[in-house]
């Protein structure tokens, strides 16, 4: 089971918590029985080490989180990443665990989007994989813009349009657009939890609910 979230914008600036802060949040709470895995598709925090901060605290529960940056985090990482964090903007936009090959990055720029989309078509045929989980930040296609009935094509980037079809089971966590998606285009699996902006979230808390999961 794969609990997955993005766009938490947990940002030191807007709710003033000291340094290290987001390294003492219990994720208990929001972590789906059975989950093995937490997957997160970008803007956690402000920074790269508050975000690592976070997933080091996540990475307590989970045999392994997979994360990818967003457009607001910003510096270098003097954090060091737990073992079983793997963030994948930093580690050549592709981590292995089994059979299972996880892809991405933030992905706001074609170079990025372009050296992902290689990397999936060529593992696509690798008969070492028997699955692949791709994270972008950014939303994957402009056509989903039709399908969430919203305008948002400068949140888009075109993945997708670079990609073949998949011949394996292939499913993309996205953000960036704070909306809720679960859903399949061109034989992929799609999938967004963001959760927003605290003071856009609906009941006011940080949470409000467990993570997204599938199987």
């Amino acid at each position: 089971m794969f609990d997955f979230v993005s766009d938490l914008h947990f940002d030191n600036g807007m709710s003033g918590g000291p340094l290290g802060w987001l390294g003492t949040i219990d994720v208990c709470p929001y972590k789906n029985p059975g989950s093995s895995t937490l997957l997160v598709a970008g803007d956690t925090s402000e920074t790269v080490d508050d975000t690592i901060d976070f997933l080091n605290a996540a990475a307590a529960h989970y045999e392994r989180v997979v994360a990818v940056l967003g457009n607001h985090e910003k510096g270098c990482s003097q954090v060091q990443a737990r073992e079983n964090v793997h963030i994948l903007d930093l580690c050549g936009h592709e981590y292995r665990s089994g059979a299972i090959a996880y892809l991405g990055g933030c992905m706001e720029n074609e170079r990025e989007v372009e050296q992902v989309a290689a990397r999936l078509d060529a593992v696509q045929k690798d008969s070492a994989v028997g699955r692949i989980i791709v994270l972008s930040h950014f939303v994957p296609t402009p056509r989903l813009c039709n399908v969430l009935g919203r305008e948002f094509p400068e949140k888009c980037n075109r993945f997708l349009d670079l990609v073949s079809p998949p011949v394996k089971a292939t499913a993309i966590v996205f953000g960036h657009v704070h909306l809720p998606y679960a859903g399949d285009l061109d034989g992929f699996q799609l999938f967004s939890e963001p959760r927003g902006y605290r003071g856009k979230r609906r009941d006011g808390s940080a949470w409000g609910r467990r993570f997204g999961a599938f199987p």
